[in-house]
């Protein structure tokens, strides 16, 4: 929990002001709609598997990266196997 209130940002209005700007950015690759269902972690990268929440269909995506920034219950996080370390503040 941030120590004042003023660092608090909702994801609503987080999510509405940054989605623009990774749409508009070349170097950045969004997949909006879809569910991660788990990750390979591989010398030279990763592959997510990714799943479209409206189709069911499964996909596949490489990167050099992946970012755990999907809250305290991560999937991102426990499919790579890291564990949460401390407590709330």
């Amino acid at each position: 929990m941030p120590r004042e209130p003023y660092e608090r940002c909702s994801q609503v209005v987080f999510e509405a002001w940054l989605k623009p700007i990774c749409e508009k950015n070349p170097l950045i690759t969004t997949f909006f709609g879809r569910k991660f269902e788990q990750l390979n972690e591989e010398p030279d990268g990763v592959t997510s598997v990714l799943t479209d929440i409206t189709t069911g269909e499964t996909i596949q995506v490489r990167s050099q990266y992946v970012v755990a920034c999907d809250g305290a219950g991560s999937r991102v996080r426990r499919s790579s196997g890291m564990k949460i370390t401390g407590g709330p503040v």
